[in-house]
């Protein structure tokens, strides 16, 4: 089956790095602010389409989520971001994982849902290092589970779908690969990924 797989497509969040990051900023938020994470979460979702597929700039999201919080946005920014800061984690195993697949000479890429200041940081902090494509979803103005930027990748990387493996954490980005003949593994834990991908390598 190996001559099969010419790329190997990850996500980002729940898979390289740590899930909970969210959690976290949500809760860090409404600690300074004094406001229900829920709420944190709520009004975040009211935005998150438009920031992570690059319709709304950093600047006019936090502007707006401060003004949704009823709290200043300079302020927001920074409790923000120094919360991504010092919670973000990387899953050591999966690039352990990483390690061994790029020895192999698979193409590696990165599919990824994502705001600018988090890929920003992420690419500073060298998180993107192990992949030779990243596809981060700001860019391309489309967010998983859109076909549209499975194709994308597919097109950018010249290779059909039956020679792609994607791993992602959510079902139903899972779901849309598959539909579109890309071939999937649905990452629920490290241990079990590692047994999972060694059936295509």
């Amino acid at each position: 089956m190996s001559i099969l797989i010419k790329a190997i497509v990850f996500d980002f969040g729940g898979v390289v790095r740590k899930p909970g990051i969210m959690k976290h900023i949500y809760t860090a938020v409404g600690k300074k602010y004094g406001i229900d994470r829920q709420i944190v979460r709520m009004q975040f979702h009211k935005l998150e389409q438009p920031v992570i597929t690059g319709k709304i700039s950093m600047k006019q999201f936090w502007l707006r989520l401060g003004e949704l919080l009823g709290v200043e946005w300079k302020g927001l920014e920074r409790v923000w971001i120094r919360t991504y800061a010092k919670g973000v984690g990387m899953n050591k195993r999966v690039l352990q994982i990483l390690g061994r697949i790029k020895k192999k000479g698979y193409n590696l890429s990165l599919l990824s849902n994502e705001i600018p200041s988090h890929a920003e940081f992420n690419e500073r902090h060298g998180y993107y290092k192990s992949f030779q494509n990243v596809f981060l979803s700001h860019s391309v103005g489309l967010k998983k589970p859109d076909r549209r930027i499975f194709i994308h990748v597919l097109h950018k990387l010249k290779i059909k779908p039956a020679d792609c493996l994607f791993i992602d954490d959510h079902v139903e980005n899972i779901a849309t690969a598959e539909k579109l003949g890309i071939r999937s593994i649905l990452f629920e834990n490290t241990s079990k990924f590692e047994k999972d991908i060694k059936n295509y390598l």
